[in-house]
């Protein structure tokens, strides 16, 4: 079969819902070292198709991950002698490893710990020098035992390094919301893409509805939002730091983080985290629709309270840079108005009866209207202005072009 057959092959039978779970090549292959069979009947003037063959370190590697999933599955899934503890699953996963390592010569350097009987040092060293061989099956059987175990830094390592992309096998948001892991919860919304709605209603449902234990658990998520707005006032504020390129980065990424930081609690700063992603309007409004009246009213509250920032902070605007240029990687979480208002916007669509007919509602509704009333004018105002700037940019760009 060339390789047009199969890529065609595989696109008809993943549109037809046909393609297997288990892919025939599980990790991604190395372009440089695929290559055609030579031609056979070289001085042929007729065109034949190529036939394709993988190199041998590329065909050891995938039948050495597709038999480590089923053997994986075998042990990890097994329903007549289930883990019981996390020692045989680490050996496990460390063994599936140490084969990666030795076939393609990647050495993983760990230092032996005496207080680790379990060797974690070495199962997070080797997440990230051999992740490209921990496919989607892998991970999945992977981050479902490291939840059952409470081996939270493996599984922290698993969702930073983007390697947990599908939840359809098992509820991790679920188990993570039962363990009060907001960190990890946090984690999985700026990493995991497309969340379902069943898992954007166990996060707003986690971080609107807080319990004791739970909300403990936010505290340290606010405690770091505020060590980086005040390194970023400190950068903001320092003589030697003001005369270098990124001193007008420090001074935006102080104001967001000060807005994002000021007036919202533990269990909001969290929410800034969903907020700030890019989530589906139908599924963000399924799940908002499932919402209780106390988690619906706590939501309006929270959209409000952005409102009134960007209100009296209207030169506030989203600085990613200052996430790679500075470290403040918070800057990248910080909800900017558009996703604020269209949030609010679908609480409203799917409330609109409890929210008009509650009574403790209406301060809170009414305040929104003055907010969005104001803002909305003051956009009307920029338009203008936002028009001339941009055909003064363009004859700019003329003359540029005729000068040269």
């Amino acid at each position: 079969m060339t390789l047009l057959d199969t890529i065609a092959a595989a696109a008809a039978a993943a549109d037809s819902g046909a393609l297997s779970t288990l892919s025939t090549f599980p990790i991604v292959l190395n372009p440089g070292e695929l290559h055609p069979d030579p031609d056979p009947n070289p001085n042929l003037q007729t065109l034949t198709p190529a036939t394709w063959k993988l190199s041998s370190l590329d065909s050891d590697l995938t039948s050495l991950i597709a038999d480590s999933i089923v053997d994986l599955s075998k042990k990890l899934r097994n329903p007549k002698k289930p883990l019981s503890s996390p020692g045989p699953f680490v050996s496990v996963l460390n063994s599936f490893f140490k084969k990666v390592s030795f076939k393609t010569g990647i050495t993983v350097q760990s230092h032996p710990n005496p207080k680790d009987p379990l060797d974690l040092n070495f199962t997070l060293a080797a997440v990230e020098k051999l992740g490209f061989a921990v496919v989607p099956e892998i991970s999945a059987l992977v981050a479902e035992c490291c939840a059952r175990f409470d081996l939270w830094e493996v599984l922290k390592v698993l969702v930073a390094h983007n390697f947990v992309k599908n939840l359809n096998s098992f509820n991790l948001v679920e188990k993570l919301a039962e363990k009060n892991r907001a960190e990890l919860l946090c984690l999985c919304v700026t990493r995991i893409p497309n969340l379902r709605a069943s898992d954007i209603y166990a996060i707003l449902k986690f971080f609107l509805s807080p319990t004791k234990d739970s909300y403990d658990a936010m505290v340290g998520i606010r405690k770091e939002w505020e060590r980086q707005a005040l390194l970023a006032v400190e950068m903001a504020t320092s003589k030697d730091y003001a005369s270098k390129k990124g001193s007008h980065l420090s001074r935006a990424a102080s104001l967001l983080l000060m807005m994002a930081h000021d007036n919202f609690h533990s269990s909001e700063i969290c929410l800034h985290y969903l907020f700030a992603t890019n989530i589906d309007d139908l599924v963000l409004s399924s799940a908002v629709s499932k919402l209780n009246g106390f988690e619906v009213l706590n939501l309006v509250r929270y959209f409000l309270k952005w409102l009134e920032k960007y209100e009296r902070f209207p030169e506030a605007r989203p600085c990613y840079k200052a996430g790679e240029v500075l470290g403040l990687t918070a800057c990248n979480n910080v909800p900017p108005l558009e996703s604020v208002v269209r949030g609010l916007g679908l609480v409203l669509d799917e409330h609109f009866s409890y929210l008009v007919l509650n009574p403790e509602v209406r301060d809170e509704l009414e305040a929104a209207r003055r907010v969005v009333g104001s803002l909305a004018l003051e956009a009307d105002l920029c338009c203008p202005v936002d028009d001339i700037i941009k055909h003064l940019k363009s004859g700019a760009r003329e003359n540029m072009e005729v000068d040269r």
